[in-house]
C-alpha cells in the first residue's frame, strides 16, 4: 500500500479526511538512509576500497625520526661516547694567545 501512495505523486494523503495536520510526507525513509549512507562512504572510499592517501610505507613510523646514524650512535653507551671522545680530543690543546686575542683583555684604561 505504501509504494503505491510513494509512486503517485498527484494526490495528497493524509490520516484524517477534515484535517491537514494528520497529513503524512510521500517519501522512503529507508531510501533516504540508505542514500546518506552511499554519500558518506563515497566520500572517504574509493570503488577498490580504502586508499592510502599518502601511500607512506610504514604507517607506524614516527614522523620526526631521528636518521639512522643518530640511532647507531644512541644504541652506544655513553660512557664509551664518553671515552672515544677524550681519546680523539687528545691531541688538540687550546692555546688562548694562538687564535691572534690575547688571553685577557682589560677594559680599564
Amino acid at each position: 500500500m505504501r509504494q503505491e501512495i510513494a509512486k503517485d505523486p498527484s494526490k495528497f494523503y493524509t490520516y484524517s479526511a477534515e484535517h491537514l495536520s494528520l497529513a503524512f510526507p510521500v517519501v522512503n525513509e529507508n531510501e533516504i538512509q540508505l542514500k546518506a549512507k552511499e554519500e558518506n562512504e563515497r566520500l572517504w572510499k574509493t570503488k577498490t576500497g580504502f586508499d592510502n592517501v599518502m601511500k607512506r610505507l610504514n604507517w607506524n613510523e614516527h614522523p620526526k625520526k631521528p636518521a639512522q646514524s643518530t640511532i647507531d650512535n644512541l644504541k652506544i653507551p655513553h660512557h664509551m661516547q664518553a671515552l672515544e671522545t677524550k681519546q680523539m680530543m687528545k691531541g688538540f690543546q687550546y692555546v688562548p694567545g694562538q687564535n691572534g686575542k690575547p688571553d685577557f683583555q682589560s677594559k680599564i684604561k
